[in-house]
Formats: structure tokens, sequence, C-alpha cells
């Protein structure tokens, strides 16, 4: 082994932009020819960055969608650096969070992309033993943003805050540092305006667009999240208390989580459970079909079925989702 491995593992093993643990990074195909959603989400270890590298070898096209909290520096420039050659957009959807070695790799992105309510943060890279700020790595941090054609004063704009604290992104700013940022926060129906978006294939998971599958990523973290808090029972009663609500708040967005979070439920469910026949499964989709129809009724709207196609495929989405949620833990 090389002195110049030897010290990027030493250098790998203590610098930090947060403390770490491994990220979850899953791949989300938009059609067959290479172009794709990937996920990204959780704290960053330094073999993250072998791991992004490896999963997204075969991709011509990607939109890199981030929800981390930071972790290893060297993963983050790693990552930024493999994002910036391959071309890639990176994203922080409304209510995610990208920060310290998240927010380096998304620096990375051929076009930088955040929502409205999305949070970007940075500050200088520590050594995570002592917890002190390190010129070493705020020095490999300059060096990356060099290479992909960020000016000075961008640098000194990130690497401003000390290590327990952190420079919030804002427009304003990213213009003033000379950092290129757009917003994307898709568009919300509003309740007088419940037509869906015209797809190909509403029910076909290669017409799902990029905002489709952050709904579909934040259902999946949602519903494992109740999971795990309340179990099947609780998560039920949570699916009942939507639909209660529902008739009090009668907004497209709800209506659509409300019949998203039944159908994922019933799928777990009659999976978990060897013994449901598929009768029992018939009945199940059935009763929610019900429950969307007497939503609809509730809000005086009519039954649409390509609005019922194209949220039962973003769930489809959610559910793979899931699994891979599983697999990774």
């Amino acid at each position: 082994m090389g002195l110049g491995v030897r010290y990027i593992l030493l250098l790998a093993s203590c610098l930090s932009a947060n403390e770490a643990s491994a990220a979850k990074i899953a791949i989300y195909p938009l059609n067959q020819d290479g172009r794709a959603v990937v996920s990204v989400d959780g704290e960053m270890e330094f073999e993250d960055a072998e791991q992004f590298r490896q999963k997204t070898a075969a991709l011509n096209e990607a939109i890199i969608a981030f929800d981390s909290p930071g972790g290893s520096a060297i993963a983050g420039i790693e990552i930024g650096t493999t994002i910036r050659m391959k071309g890639f957009k990176t994203w922080v959807s409304d209510g995610s969070v990208c920060a310290s070695a998240c927010a380096l790799a998304w620096l990375g992105g051929s076009k930088r992309l955040v929502g409205t309510s999305a949070k970007v943060g940075f500050h200088a890279v520590f050594n995570k033993d002592t917890g002190a700020e390190t010129g070493t790595g705020n020095a490999l941090v300059g060096a990356y943003m060099a290479r992909i054609g960020l000016p000075d004063r961008a640098i000194f704009y990130i690497t401003q805050a000390s290590p327990k604290s952190m420079t919030w992104l804002n427009f304003e700013d990213a213009e003033a540092y000379g950092i290129p940022v757009e917003n994307f926060s898709p568009p919300s129906k509003s309740a007088k305006d419940p037509e869906p978006r015209r797809q190909a294939s509403a029910a076909s998971p290669s017409t799902l667009s990029v905002d489709d599958y952050a709904e579909a990523r934040r259902l999946a973290n949602n519903f494992e999240k109740r999971y795990k808090d309340a179990g099947m029972v609780g998560l039920n009663g949570s699916i009942d208390a939507c639909y209660d609500r529902l008739a009090l708040i009668r907004t497209e967005a709800l209506l659509r989580y409300c019949l998203m979070l039944d159908a994922l439920a019933l799928r777990i469910d009659s999976a978990a459970d060897s013994a449901i026949t598929k009768q029992k499964r018939k009945e199940g989709a059935e009763a929610v079909m019900r429950r969307h129809k007497q939503g609809l009724t509730t809000m005086a709207w009519t039954f649409n079925a390509a609005r019922f196609d194209h949220w039962m495929a973003i769930t489809n989405a959610a559910e793979t989702m899931l699994a891979e949620l599983s697999k990774a833990r």
C-alpha cells in the first residue's frame, strides 16, 4: 500500500462533517435507457463512496435526491466527484435536509436543485476524535470546490461555520457567493383542481415523474416509522384517523395520502400473512376503493380512474422502496 493511499485512509478515519453510519442508496429507474432517480438517505460512511460508484455505474442520466444529516467528509467529496464526472443533477426535495458531508456531495451536481422548504447546510470539516476544526480537511474541500468550478468566495462561505454550528444556504447567499442553485418544488394540486397530471400510462412506473418518486419515498419512510412505532394495528388506527380528518380538511393532498397509506398497509399486511386468501386480498382492495370513493363524495368530487391508477403507481414505487429499506437494515 502506497503512502498516498495510507494518507487518504488516515484522513477518512479522522475527518468528519458529522458522526456517521452507513447511508441507504437506492436506484429507481425511470425507463430502460439508463435514466433514474437515486435516493441517498441517512448518514454517510467512507465506504458509501464506493457503494455509490458501483450502484450508479450503469446510469447515463440521473437525479440524485439527498436526505442526510452528513457523515464522512471524504465520502461527501468522493460522491460529489462521481456525480460531477457522470453529469448527474442533485436535488434536496421539500421537507428534506442535506447538511455537512451531504451538502458537499450535493454541490457536485451539474444542476443543483432545492425545494422551497428544503434545507442545505455547511460547516467546517473537523476531526471526529477531537472535535477540532482541521485545516487539512478544509483544504480538501477547497480543492474539491475548485475542481467543480466554484469560486474562492464560495469556499469561504461553505467553511466559515464552526463544527458546532451551521450555515444554512438561501438563494440570496447562493447568488452572492457564486453557487448556482435552482428552485424545484413540484406544484401541489388545489382542491378546486383535482385532475391528475397527464401521463401516457398512469399506472406504469416508467412514466412516474421525479416528484412522484419523491412522494413515494416520503410515503415509504413515513410508513416504516409508523409501523415500527405502533405495528399494523396502530397503523390501521392512523389510517382511520386520516379518513376522519379528510371530512374536516378537504384537500386532494390529504385524500391522496390517506389512500396510498391505506393501500400500502393492505399490501404489506397481505404479504406478511400467507394465510390471507386471494379473495380476502380482493375484498381488502375493494374496501380501499370504497373508502376512496367515500372521500370523494365527502368533497363532492367524482371518481377519476386515471387519477386513482396514477396514485396506485406511486404506491407501487413506495412498496418497492420499503423492500429496499428492509434489505438495508
